[in-house]
């Protein structure tokens, strides 16, 4: 096994063919494989990644730290291809959650991962979807102050009146981080909406949300 991991780990793809071929082919490989598989992603190591894929692996389990493989692909743009061929595998995985409850959707959403978002929301991803704290993508979208990402979502017909489980609603973190923008974008088709956007900024969060 650790012939397998330093091949991996290095991104030789010829060591890593070799490896596996030599590995027993017994019941527990699959949970063995999974930090192996977890540090092709986080190396960038596709041509490796896509061999794990092709040989069975299993690709729904944890790694130590709790997160899935398609919870690391949703990590960052630069992992696109990762996520991609996760979903042209096995589309359901686009639903696993990780240790804080949180959808590859929640995790692309909090990375700031724009093109990552994107894909996930084309094919399917539920916006409605929420982690332990009760909170929606949109919820942390407004939170982090990501307006283009708040768009994404409002496109993708994410509610903007849910609330967490401090009974917060989207708006609350927009205003309480006084992100002007992301609160204009969820005012839009509102009953606030003849808020002109030059007066979003001096609005404070109980004018707005009474």
């Amino acid at each position: 096994m650790d012939f397998v991991r330093d091949a991996a780990a290095s991104g030789n793809l010829q060591a890593l063919t070799v490896a596996l071929n030599e590995l027993p082919n017994d019941p527990n490989r699959s949970i063995q494989l999974r930090s192996v598989i977890s540090s092709t992603i986080h190396g960038g190591h596709f041509d490796c990644f896509e061999l794990f894929v092709d040989s069975g692996a299993s690709l729904d389990h944890p790694n130590a730290a709790g997160q899935r493989p398609v919870h690391l692909a949703s990590e960052d743009h630069n992992r696109l291809n990762f996520l991609i061929l996760l979903l042209e595998v096995r589309l359901e995985l686009m639903d696993s959650v990780n240790g804080d409850g949180a959808t590859p959707l929640h995790v692309a959403v909090s990375s700031a991962n724009e093109l990552g978002v994107e894909h996930l929301l084309n094919h399917g991803a539920d916006t409605e979807r929420i982690n332990l704290n009760q909170q929606t993508p949109l919820h942390l979208a407004c939170h982090h102050g990501f307006p283009v990402i708040v768009f994404q979502l409002l496109n993708g017909e994410a509610d903007r009146e849910a609330s967490d489980a401090a009974g917060q609603r989207p708006l609350h973190f927009a205003c309480a981080l006084e992100s002007s923008l992301c609160a204009e974008l969820l005012l839009q088709h509102e009953e606030h909406a003849e808020h002109p956007a030059a007066d979003i900024e001096a609005l404070n969060p109980a004018a707005i949300l009474s």
